[in-house]
């Protein structure tokens, strides 16, 4: 009996988690950005972002695929999953916001040097 039980209580907590990528199904917009450390007045001009079935993504009008792994996302080619395009963090605020996570490399040639800017963009769902 306890088998049984233990067994039943495994298969509820299976299916009772939610898949994030079920969350994120839909289209989104732009609410907020932050540009290294600093939330930016106007917003730029990003295009909407449309997460679809089959875990593809349309992100800046290209069409990739997308992968959760943990607490970060992985955007990569159509043709070949294994090249991974972008990778950023991701936080789920609630069911109609989340958070993209990034960092940006800027070279400076003429004194040859590199900086990282950290980046996040807010994003919400379109009802």
């Amino acid at each position: 009996m306890r088998k049984q039980l233990f067994i039943f209580l495994i298969f509820t907590c299976i299916s009772c988690k939610e898949n994030i990528n079920d969350k994120l199904r839909g289209d989104w917009k732009l609410i907020e950005f932050m540009r290294d450390n600093e939330v930016l007045e106007e917003l730029p001009n990003f295009p909407l972002t449309y997460f679809k079935d089959d875990n593809l993504i349309i992100y800046f009008e290209n069409l990739m695929n997308y992968e959760i792994e943990g607490d970060s996302i992985l955007f990569s080619e159509i043709s070949d999953k294994n090249n991974i395009l972008l990778k950023m963090q991701i936080e789920m605020l609630d069911e109609n916001t989340f958070i993209f996570y990034y960092k940006r490399r800027v070279t400076n040639k003429l004194i040859d040097s590199t900086y990282i800017i950290p980046l996040y963009s807010k994003w919400e769902r379109i009802q």
